[in-house]
């Protein structure tokens, strides 16, 4: 059982944008299996053929139009970096999320008292995500590379 608790983040935006506080949630990149069936003799099976298109997301209160331009501006080649750091049973911990990828954004509505939110969806084209040291994933579309959750992939 884990008691992983985070106690800081940074996403880190082309132009040297650093956000710190009010970011209030960030999803990683999620890696959904494409199963083909195989027929059998008495019972078939499904195999693995691939994944489908994966994406992340953050959200952040109250940020300006100068961090959506940062996140939108390389174009498909934008790099976004998440660290966050804490504890898990009295051990600190160090994640690191690197994307690359097509940025689009969306703005909430704006209410009056209330900070309005930037979401942030990226679509992966590179992604390397270290865990303390670990490679978990390592993807990079283009060059045929895929090392998803230790499972290497030869394509």
């Amino acid at each position: 059982m884990s008691n992983r608790v985070t106690h800081a983040r940074k996403l880190t935006l082309p132009g040297g944008i650093k956000i710190t506080n009010n970011m209030d949630e960030f999803t990683p990149p999620k890696y959904t299996k494409v199963y083909a069936d195989v027929p059998g003799a008495f019972m078939g099976k499904k195999v693995c053929v691939g994944y489908e298109a994966s994406e992340w997301s953050v959200t952040i209160k109250g940020e300006m139009a100068s961090v959506a331009k940062g996140a939108l501006k390389d174009g498909d080649k934008t790099v976004i970096i998440y660290n966050e750091n804490g504890m898990n049973k009295h051990q600190r911990f160090d994640a690191e999320h690197t994307m690359t990828g097509e940025v689009s954004m969306e703005y909430s509505s704006n209410k009056m008292r209330e900070q309005q939110t930037l979401t942030l969806t990226g679509q992966i084209t590179k992604h390397l995500w270290v865990d303390n040291g670990v490679t978990i994933t390592d993807v990079d579309i283009d060059n045929g590379k895929y090392n998803i959750g230790g499972e290497q992939f030869n394509v």
